[in-house]
């Protein structure tokens, strides 16, 4: 059986960001980190729908998912 391995939210957006700038593949980032791709792809997508509450557990509001999704759509541009 494999060890779980357990980082902070904080932790976690910080590889969401890493993947998001394409500074590593998500290979080598869940390598890094001890996880697998999908927990990652799943961190990935709670970011981008809730920012960082989207990575501890808390729901954040319809406001602040339309100002983060606004900020990703500009960092792409």
């Amino acid at each position: 059986m494999s060890k779980r391995i357990v980082l902070s939210a904080t932790e976690r957006g910080e590889l969401v960001l890493r993947l998001l700038r394409k500074e590593a593949t998500a290979g080598e980032l869940a390598r890094e980190a001890g996880i697998s791709e999908p927990t990652l792809y799943q961190w990935r997508d709670a970011f981008l729908k809730a920012g960082f509450s989207g990575l501890d557990g808390r729901k954040s509001s319809d406001s602040e998912h339309r100002r983060l999704e606004r900020e990703v759509a500009q960092r792409d541009q």
